[in-house]
């Protein structure tokens, strides 16, 4: 965990990551914008793609799960789509 800070922090100086750039995630961690998946309105956080599946939102169906735009909701849809036409072709 140290090493995160210390690579953030570096990252912060050096000018390629601001501050601000950073999101409470849950756990009490900052992720990036670009690892963003949502935002849970229960929680009070932002969410990545592994903490949305450990969590099973999407399986709970959660209504407090705010959709940001992400390549996880892509792939998913596209995963959706491939299923829904394999059960069409059997």
């Amino acid at each position: 965990m140290i090493y995160g800070i210390r690579l953030m922090r570096l990252l912060e100086v050096t000018g390629r990551i601001k501050e601000s750039d950073m999101l409470q995630s849950l756990y009490n961690t900052e992720i990036s914008e670009k690892h963003c998946v949502g935002y849970c309105k229960k929680h009070c956080r932002y969410m990545t793609c592994k903490q949305l599946k450990r969590k099973e939102c999407l399986r709970k169906q959660c209504r407090a799960l705010e959709k940001h735009p992400h390549e996880f909701w892509k792939q998913r849809e596209l995963t959706k789509m491939k299923k829904k036409h394999k059960e069409i072709g059997v």
